[in-house]
């Protein structure tokens, strides 16, 4: 009896395939070898690409004691914040980076056509070097975690990487340097400039009192002398009334009764009042706030605040140069994460290379098989 029941060409033999996988073991094998091999020798001479973090902390407490003295007047403050924030502001607005790119060949000029593509391509990398502020510093957030100010950029060697940041520390404390000299000029120029803006206002103050005194004087002395005339030719020689007077704030001007003429205090008195005040030679001891005025500019002129802030000034590292810090940069222990793994590579092309082995013995052995049994019928 004929047997009845389909056959299932296509059903998958387990058994079968890995016969067929176990048979092709040495093609397999070859070109994972042969692929490995390769990989290995290409990776070998490829760069491991890496990003690099370097912390920018301020300079220890015994650092910011050397401007202690100078710190004393507080004109020109210059503490720990002070010399990071300079400096940071010499990496953010500075050329400093693009120096480094191109004393140390971050990028390759021989790479390039022209300059101009070089120099293109030396301001994108630059850019690229991240400046990150503090982040999260307690820790009290999600995110990133950053106690100090970073510089976080990528390269491939870590001693030439190293080089630059010591170039970039150097020079960047350098410019701080000579701004912090700058400011410092320019606060000292400010002063001087307010004090002489101050000087010139009491100066003109004094002088106004001075005049408005010779003013109400003069005036003065033109009613006295009229009055005293008439008291003369009336024959009125000494005072036949009460006066009642008032002083008002230069202490010149007498108030009498309004139905009461001035002349009957009789010529004696006025005369001897005239001769008095034309006999002052010190008027400025009968002018009103003028003493307060010339103390507030004796002060001003007498002010040493200046020059003693100069000399402080000059004994620190700013000016000397003496072991001058800026920040402390933590070269040394730049964390250097690396963007690629070889191992990891290798890997995934020993695997990749693999499958396809396989795959290639497996179609290989199908296709020998339904050749066989095409040549058979």
């Amino acid at each position: 009896m004929e047997d009845m029941q389909p056959r299932y060409d296509d059903e998958i033999d387990l058994v079968d395939l890995f016969k067929t996988i176990w048979d092709g073991k040495w093609q397999i094998i070859g070109a994972v070898v042969i692929a490995a091999v390769g990989a290995a020798g290409v990776l070998w001479n490829l760069p491991s690409e890496f990003t690099a973090t370097t912390d920018i902390r301020p300079v220890a407490t015994a650092e910011a004691a050397r401007y202690s003295e100078s710190n004393t007047l507080g004109f020109f403050k210059v503490d720990r914040a002070r010399l990071q924030q300079t400096f940071i502001e010499e990496l953010r607005y500075g050329d400093v980076v693009v120096q480094a790119v191109k004393r140390f060949g971050l990028i390759d000029r021989a790479t390039f056509d022209s300059d101009a593509e070089y120099q293109e391509a030396v301001l994108q990398y630059a850019d690229s070097i991240e400046l990150l502020p503090p982040a999260n510093q307690d820790g009290s957030e999600r995110g990133a975690v950053r106690e100090n100010w970073s510089l976080v950029g990528g390269y491939h060697d870590a001693a030439v990487w190293k080089n630059a940041l010591r170039f970039i520390h150097e020079t960047a404390s350098g410019s701080a340097r000579n701004m912090l000299q700058e400011r410092f000029e320019t606060a000292v120029r400010e002063r001087e400039i307010r004090d002489s803006f101050e000087s010139e206002d009491l100066q003109q103050q004094i002088d106004n009192i001075i005049l408005d005194y010779q003013r109400i004087t003069s005036d003065r002395l033109a009613f006295l002398k009229e009055q005293a005339q008439l008291a003369r030719t009336l024959g009125v020689a000494r005072n036949t009334i009460e006066a009642q007077t008032f002083g008002g704030q230069n202490a010149m001007v007498a108030h009498i009764q309004m139905d009461t003429p001035f002349y009957l205090r009789g010529y004696e008195a006025i005369e001897e009042e005239i001769a008095l005040i034309e006999s002052r030679e010190d008027i400025e001891a009968f002018a009103a706030g003028l003493f307060d005025l010339e103390i507030e500019l004796r002060d001003i002129k007498q002010d040493l605040t200046l020059e003693r802030a100069r000399l402080l000034f000059d004994q620190t590292p700013v000016v000397t140069g003496e072991g001058f810090v800026a920040v402390s940069m933590a070269i040394e222990g730049t964390d250097f994460n690396v963007k690629r793994s070889k191992l990891m590579i290798l890997v995934l092309v020993v695997l990749l290379t693999g499958i396809l082995a396989v795959i290639y013995v497996l179609i290989s052995s199908a296709m020998r098989k339904r050749a066989n049994q095409e040549s058979v019928v």
